[in-house]
């Protein structure tokens, strides 16, 4: 169940759908045969993270755990440039 955000250093708690990122993640097909996943069910679990902390990084399964992992500052750069020019064309 979803009642915080999943970066660890983050005390944001979870309220709706619309602010921040909502990550589907599938457990038990980590590391077993799809014999073994079709015997052990879905494990299908959410994890969110809130609108600040999912524009600087995502969600990956690294072997069974989920970690948060630091997007590209490249790409997170080019995302603030065109958040500037797109704030800059309304204000015209």
């Amino acid at each position: 169940m979803l009642s915080k955000c999943s970066n660890p250093s983050c005390t944001r708690i979870f309220r709706y759908l619309h602010e921040g990122t909502v990550f589907k993640l599938d457990l038990k097909t980590v590391g077993h045969t799809p014999t073994e996943v079709h015997r052990l069910g879905r494990g299908i679990e959410y994890f969110w993270l809130c609108s600040d902390c999912a524009s600087a990084f995502t969600l990956v399964l690294q072997g069974r755990t989920v970690v948060t992992r630091r997007l590209c500052p490249q790409k997170h750069l080019e995302a603030i440039a065109i958040s500037s020019l797109a704030k800059g064309a309304h204000a015209r």
